[in-house]
Formats: C-alpha cells, structure tokens, sequence
C-alpha cells in the first residue's frame, strides 16, 4: 500500500472547473439531504412547545428523513440518468422549495411532522450527494480527492451559515418563518447557479475527464467478484454507519443538550457552529491526505476524535470554551466520513461502477440509521438525560473506525 508523496496540486483543474465547484458546493449546502438535517436541532425545542409533543417524539422525525433520505438515493441515479444531471438538479431544487414551504401547515398531529421529513429528501432527491459528487467527478482527475473535499465542505457551511440564522428566525420570529427562509434559499441561490453554470451532458473537459476515468486499471476485486460478496465492502459499510451514528447522535442533540444545561438558545446554536468550522478543516485535511496516505489510517485517527468531543459534553460543563472546543473535535470527525467513504468506495473496487457503489453504500449506511433518532429520543424520554446517549456516541467513534483497519492493503490496481 503505498503512499503518494507528490505534494502539488494541479491548479490548471480548478481554474477550469471553479464553477462547477462552486455550484456543487452550494448544492451540498442546499440539498435535501443536509439542510434538513443540519438545521434540526433548532427546531426542537419550538414544536415540543406549539403542539405539545415530547422530545422523543420530536427527534424520531430523523428517523423518518433517513428513510426518505435511503429512498431517494436509490431514486437519484435514476433521475440523472432519466433527465441529466441539469434537470434533476433543477426540478429537485424547486420540490425543496414546495416541501419547506408545506412544513409551515402542520398539525398538532405528529404525523404532520413525520411526514414532512420524510418527504423532503424524497421530493430533492436530485439534490443528494450522488448529484454533485458525479458531476465534480467529470471535472477533476488529478485533484479529484481535494475537489470532493471541498465540495462536501457544504455540510460545515450550511452549519455555520445556515444553522445559526435559522435559530435567530425561531427566537424572533417563530418556526415557521424560519421554514420559509430555508424554502427561499433553494429558489434564490441554487437554481440560478444550476441553471447558468451546471452543465448537464459535459463539455469537451468532462469527456476527456470520462475517458480517463474509463480508461483506468480497477481492481481485481471488482471484476472477479461482486463488490457486494467482499469482506471490504461490508466493513466499509459498518465500519461507516457506526461513526454516522454517533455524529447523528451529536448533530441533533447537540444543541438541546447545552440548552438544558441552561445556556441560550442562540449562544448554543453559535457554540456549536464551530463544528461546521472544524468540519470543513476535516474534509479539506482528510481529501488532502487520503490521496498521499493509506486511507483507513487516516479514518482511525481523524474518526476518533469526536470520542473525546463527547466526553466532554458528558461533564455537563457550562465553559463556553470547553463546548467549542468539544464541538471542534465532533466536526473535525464528522467533516471527513463520507470524504472516506467515496475514496475507500472508488479504492477499493474501482471507480467504473461507482455510481452503483457508492448509492448502495449510501442507502444500506442510511438505513443503519434510520433507527437511531427514535432510540435516542426514547432513551432521553426515559431517562430525562443526554447521558447514555454521549456514552453511546463515544463507543460509536472508537468501535467504527477500528474496524476500518482491517480493510488490509489496497488492490492492485495493475492487474485486471
């Protein structure tokens, strides 16, 4: 397993293909798949308090939107290659807009809520991650590893930009303006992007880009067996959706956490707004190194670092500085996992099915997780503490990416 000690970076790529960065990044940030997401825990306290539900119930709506997020990334491949990368994307970014839109006519029922999450990621399913990993892919060779990185850099950007002023709408002016503004934010700022600087088929650079993708030694692994028989993909797999677990655990936790230790709503939303920070400085760290280092090695070091994030939050500490401090070391982790998961995908069985890979990978990890927002909040409901779940958390970090060591060494990508 060698490494790569060529520390340059071709900057011939981002000149040429900035705009698609640049899209993909606020299409990250946009998406059906983070803005949701990222942007919960600010809703939590509010609907616990207009409808009357407990916190259990308000947190099982993860579960909801990560069925509707598995669905859909299943569905994405199929919208792309129906309508072209140009379209889903546009038509996705219009049905984010309607579904934001909607989230504003609930119901005392629960199910209203339910409904909402899961629907979202259904409706923008053009949006997901598949969408704007593809369509950089066509774009950079050389710097592919630093290209996704920083694409995916859009999850710490929608925290630390997106976050923070949908908790400031709920404080002044109640949950559902804050709805609305993030059903703007699709409208104004994505779709004009997508429709002037997306390209749907590719032009002459993303041809060249896909013939030398075509024209690349895979492994071994993936013509002499199906990915989906291998040892490696399953620990890809498990290794994966325990760090997914534990960062889902802190994302929508995080939050009403330090609110019930009695800080305010919007210093916990700020305090927490450095893990966006730390996760962009993760993917940007890990897209660098996992191009000159072995991958899992990398996994282990910069994966287990929210354990100890966790641990902190766990002593119930009111320190402003200990918080960030925490919050950095969860972002830090959190920034890189699917940065690992699409290189470790492509690594180790090749880049010609990818697409297929990588949706499988996404969707089988999403459904591991489905589960935890509803075990979370009923351990809280029952406990009346954050405690179990930090513990929980913690094992997560330390449990997931060890296993991610026995990956062994890559294929040989010479031999076919």
């Amino acid at each position: 397993m060698p490494a790569h000690h060529n520390t340059k970076i071709d900057l011939a790529e981002f000149k040429r293909g900035y705009k698609v960065l640049l899209v993909s990044i606020v299409g990250v940030i946009t998406s059906g798949a983070v803005s949701p997401l990222y942007t919960f825990g600010p809703f939590v306290q509010p609907l616990q308090q207009a409808f009357g539900w407990s916190r259990g119930d308000v947190q099982s709506a993860m579960t909801f939107f990560f069925i509707g997020l598995m669905l859909s990334s299943l569905a994405a491949a199929w919208l792309i290659a129906r309508f072209g990368l140009r379209r889903a994307g546009m038509g996705s970014a219009i049905g984010l807009a309607v579904g934001y839109a909607l989230m504003t006519q609930m119901t005392p029922s629960v199910w209203t809520l339910y409904a909402g999450y899961f629907l979202l990621p259904m409706i923008a399913a053009g949006t997901q991650m598949v969408t704007w990993t593809q369509l950089v892919s066509l774009w950079f060779v050389k710097n592919r590893g630093l290209a996704l990185a920083l694409v995916l850099t859009g999850t710490g950007l929608c925290t630390l930009l997106i976050t923070p002023q949908v908790a400031r709408i709920v404080a002044s002016s109640g949950w559902q303006s804050a709805y609305l503004f993030l059903a703007v934010l699709p409208v104004l700022i994505t779709m004009p992007l997508i429709f002037f600087w997306m390209p749907n088929q590719g032009p002459a650079l993303a041809a060249e880009t896909t013939a030398a993708v075509a024209a690349t030694p895979h492994p071994a692994a993936e013509i002499n067996q199906p990915t989906f028989a291998t040892p490696q993909f399953w620990i890809i797999t498990f290794g994966l959706a325990f760090t997914v677990i534990g960062i889902l655990g802190m994302l929508t936790n995080a939050v009403p956490l330090m609110i019930d230790n009695g800080i305010a709503a919007t210093t916990a939303a700020s305090i927490f707004g450095s893990y966006g920070i730390a996760l962009i400085v993760g993917r940007m760290g890990a897209g660098y190194l996992i191009d000159r280092l072995w991958a899992p090695g990398v996994a282990f070091v910069t994966l287990t670092l929210p354990a100890i994030g966790c641990v902190i939050f766990a002593l119930q500490t009111d320190n402003t500085l200990w918080l960030v401090l925490a919050s950095l070391l969860i972002g830090i982790g959190a920034g890189a996992e699917f940065d690992f998961a699409s290189f470790l995908v492509a690594r180790y069985f090749g880049v010609r099915h990818y697409s297929r890979n990588f949706s499988v990978f996404y969707a089988v990890s999403t459904l591991f997780t489905c589960i935890t927002p509803f075990v979370f909040g009923r351990i809280y409901d029952v406990t009346g503490s954050y405690q179990t779940m930090l513990w929980i958390c913690t094992a997560c970090f330390l449990v997931g990416p060890s296993l991610l060591l026995f990956l062994g060494p890559y294929p040989d990508t010479q031999k076919t």
